[in-house]
């Protein structure tokens, strides 16, 4: 395990293992993994966060509160269970239950009222899925390592996963209690009336998207690429300003890891002009070297360009963005040459 568990982790362990019977796999500061074993054999996985000191309170609050509105979105870390107590008695924290459900499940609101566990009354915490396949930095590391390159369809899957997962922070599947299904492929809202939300995303980047498991069919609810790539999920934090998934797809593409976020609005960023399809010229924050590369087509690369404009006009919109991503996936007929490709990226361990 990373590190030591803490006063309130150590009391997180104990009330998740006696009730629930999970075991702690991993500390990392204020987060803790836990798993236990189903009676089929099968390993299940949790991820528990909590306010790790007194001042952390309300960043916990307002990340419970976002993942809240997200659940359902597919491509947005799922949250699973709240504490029951007087904080979560409103009715905006009902969630839609299913009768097909494992009773093992844990349930929407954890009850704490047990004389054992008062102590744990005394702090926030919340349940989220656990991604099994890592995430962007983690993805870098064993590319990395193994001196290898992700290939464009395989970006152009993630780009499209990323765009939803985007697409369901403007237009939350939860918003006001609306009981949503309980997986939502997102999409544009039909109606143009319907206002987006106050949740964008301003810390996006490559430890933030993760990758789980992988679909092989659901009755057509995953896109297509589901089925040869993970799907890669975005954890929303908080409440803030900026959309940074453009920088992130340059990462991958030039499998570098690269914690510095570009602001849209960062004056201090370098501004270079290209010129790669019929639109002329116009200013971008892209690297120069990127958007002169022979390695990716042009339209990856004007795409990329395009979404790091420094005029909005220039910007693609979410529509056409998924357009994109869309038809350039279809490109691809037979997705089994890839299966190597994927394997090697995601089942082979760093370090």
């Amino acid at each position: 395990m990373d590190g030591g568990p803490g006063t309130r982790a150590r009391l997180l362990t104990r009330f998740f293992g006696r009730l629930h019977g999970y075991h702690p796999e991993k500390y990392i500061g204020a987060t803790i993994i836990y798993k236990r074993t189903k009676p089929d054999g099968d390993v299940e996985r949790i991820v528990v966060k909590h306010a790790q000191f007194r001042q952390d309170g309300d960043e916990i609050q307002s990340e419970e509160k976002v993942l809240r509105s997200l659940w359902g979105s597919e491509h947005n870390l799922r949250l699973i269970a709240i504490t029951d107590d007087r904080k979560h008695r409103q009715s905006r924290w009902d969630r839609p239950r299913h009768r097909t459900q494992d009773r093992r499940t844990l349930p929407w609101k954890l009850p704490v009222n047990q004389l054992a566990f008062k102590s744990i009354k005394k702090f926030r915490f919340f349940v989220t899925e656990y991604l099994s396949r890592g995430d962007g930095l983690e993805l870098i590391a064993r590319c990395q390592e193994k001196e290898i390159k992700i290939s464009e369809p395989i970006l152009w899957c993630f780009w499209l996963c990323l765009t939803r997962a985007c697409i369901g922070v403007a237009y939350p599947p939860s918003r006001k209690n609306r009981h949503p299904p309980e997986v939502w492929r997102e999409t544009l809202p039909i109606t143009t009336g319907q206002r987006r939300s106050k949740i964008t995303h301003g810390d996006i980047y490559l430890g933030n998207i993760m990758f789980g498991d992988y679909n092989s069919g659901n009755g057509g609810a995953q896109p297509a690429c589901h089925h040869i790539t993970p799907i890669l999920k975005k954890h929303c934090k908080k409440i803030c300003f900026g959309s940074h998934l453009e920088k992130v797809m340059q990462q991958l593409a030039k499998v570098e890891r690269n914690e510095v976020l570009v602001y849209p609005d960062d004056r201090s960023a370098l501004v270079i002009e290209v010129e790669l399809d019929e639109r002329g010229l116009f200013e971008t924050m892209a690297e120069e070297e990127f958007s002169q590369s022979d390695d990716f087509s042009v339209e990856f690369r004007c795409t990329i360009a395009r979404c790091m404009a420094t005029e909005p006009a220039n910007r693609p919109t979410f529509e056409e963005l998924l357009a994109i991503c869309e038809r350039n996936i279809a490109l691809t007929q037979d997705w089994t040459p890839f299966r190597v490709e994927v394997n090697e990226l995601f089942e082979t361990p760093a370090g």
